[in-house]
Order: structure tokens, then sequence, then C-alpha cells
């Protein structure tokens, strides 16, 4: 699903990011729920390079703004 779209997700924006296992919590459902006004946007759009075509890319954007190549997917149905 990379490259046609970046992709907001629920995620409050932070600039420290889990990345190790080390770091690693036991979890079920986890969502960063602060309000930090920025979301997360994942992925990448079409008009991204390449090196950012994959889903682990994550950037923060104004959820109040309007972007060209960024949208939304349904992840599941809670």
């Amino acid at each position: 699903m990379a490259g046609s779209l970046l992709a907001w997700t629920l995620d409050g924006f932070s600039d420290r990011f889990q990345t190790s296992c080390a770091e690693c919590t036991s979890c079920d459902d986890c969502a960063n729920l602060t309000d930090t006004g920025d979301r997360v946007m994942r992925g990448g759009s079409f008009e991204d390079p390449r090196q950012q075509l994959h889903t682990s890319y994550r950037l923060p954007g104004d959820p109040a703004g309007r972007y060209y190549g960024i949208g939304a997917r349904c992840a599941r149905d809670p």
C-alpha cells in the first residue's frame, strides 16, 4: 500500500519513537492518544522519493490542514 498516499494515524506525533525491543512493553491496542497537536502520517505518497515509500516512514502533520497526497485508510472496525 505504500506509495499511493501518506496515511493519517490516530497517534499523536512525538520525536521519541520506540525502535528497539529493549524498549518494548506489553501492549494491547496501543496508541499515543496524547494531544500533541500533530498526528503521525505513515507510508509515502506518489510524489515522495522511493526511500520514503515504506510503512515505517513517519512524519508529523496538522490534522486540520489539507495536503496533496495525504489521505486515510480503514485499518479495522472497532
